[in-house]
């Protein structure tokens, strides 16, 4: 009823260094099944699973919903280009996707104290 995945990248931000990044895809929630909490427990379940990766990403269609998960929007201070929404690029993520404004987003894996 509701899934997510995630694939081991490298990424950086801007023009900083290479990180290990753990980038989510492919989350959703099968129609019948939507705003009964599936799709938060499946994220909240995601991110202990990644929670050792230097840097989860990725581009969601509603920003509000992940950021209520813990999930920021990605800045690259000093960097115009990569401060703007991303875009998904046609042909990823089904028919009519192609031109569908998206935010990059990030959670940075949390540090004992």
């Amino acid at each position: 009823m509701a899934h997510a995945l995630w694939l081991e990248r490298s990424l950086r931000i801007g023009n900083g260094p290479w990180l290990d990044a753990a980038t989510v895809e492919g989350v959703a929630t099968h129609p019948d099944h939507q705003r009964q909490g599936h799709g938060s427990a499946v994220m909240r379940r995601l991110q202990q699973e990644i929670a050792g990766y230097v840097l989860g990403a990725l581009s969601p269609s509603r920003p509000e919903w992940y950021a209520r998960l813990g999930w920021v929007r990605q800045q690259a201070p000093d960097d115009e280009e990569h401060a703007k929404p991303v875009r998904r690029l046609v042909g990823e993520g089904g028919e009519g996707s192609g031109a569908m404004p998206r935010a990059g987003m990030q959670r940075v894996a949390e540090t004992a104290s």
